[in-house]
């Protein structure tokens, strides 16, 4: 399972990371490898802590902020 969550983490952008664990994609792919190991009944994410704010996150969001949306009448 660490070598997966690792895996996945180095290869998927922040969001699209966050995304599948929601989705249940992540604990799908970790519950088909594990299963041949151990029987299972369900694998899935309960919590997750972001321990480093990833490059250009706080750019997008800083720009976001900045910039609000032009709004119609």
């Amino acid at each position: 399972m660490t070598k997966t969550v690792e895996e996945k983490a180095g290869s998927l952008a922040y969001d699209q990371l966050c995304h599948e664990m929601v989705l249940g994609i992540f604990g799908s792919e970790v519950y088909n490898l594990a299963k041949k190991i151990s029987p299972l009944r369900h694998v899935g994410v309960r919590k997750s802590k972001l321990l480093v704010i990833p490059e250009g996150v706080v750019a997008k969001s800083a720009e976001a902020l900045a910039e609000p949306e032009a709004v119609e009448a």
